[in-house]
């Protein structure tokens, strides 16, 4: 004798969700392992993520207390007090000449040399000629900068000695 066919559509489904694996992102078994009781295996990563989530908080929440403009506004002003200040007034000039020569000088060396390899007719490779000579230009305001900043260090040394056997 055969059963009626709703009843046997129910234990067919029954027995097929018997063998039904859930999704991975089912909320009742978020874990394919835990879904077949498998040991779960220790990330070595897993302390490192909390850390960086931690981290990445507390650089929100600084970020956060920064987007007040009065906060703002007091942190530029000690900024400004400290750039400004008369101790610091010939590096901030020196640091300032060094950025206009670094706008000014590789923009003017590639129209130079641009115009120059197309007087001589260079053709297409002109550009690529006049990017070279800005780029040449950039390595010498910046070889230029570290050279006044370290012959700057050694003469606040020799003063500083020079000071120190006055003293004693």
């Amino acid at each position: 004798m055969s059963k009626d066919p709703k009843v046997e559509a129910k234990e067919a489904e029954k027995s097929e969700e018997a063998y039904e694996l859930p999704a991975p992102n089912d909320k009742r078994n978020p874990d394919i392992k835990t879904a077949l009781n498998l040991p779960k295996e220790a990330d070595p990563l897993e302390d490192e993520y909390a850390q960086n989530a931690e981290l990445a908080k507390m650089l929100l929440k600084q970020s956060i207390k920064l987007t007040n403009f009065k906060e703002r506004f007091v942190a530029f002003g000690r900024f400004r007090r400290l750039l400004l200040a008369p101790e610091n007034r010939p590096v901030f000039l020196k640091f300032l000449i060094a950025t206009i020569f670094m706008l000014v000088f590789p923009i003017a060396s590639y129209f130079a040399a641009y115009s120059f390899f197309t007087s001589q007719n260079y053709g297409s490779q002109a550009d690529v000629y006049a990017a070279f000579v800005a780029l040449a230009a950039v390595q010498i305001v910046s070889l230029g900068y570290v050279i006044v900043v370290v012959f700057e260090e050694r003469d606040l040394n020799s003063k500083k000695a020079t000071q120190d056997k006055k003293e004693n």
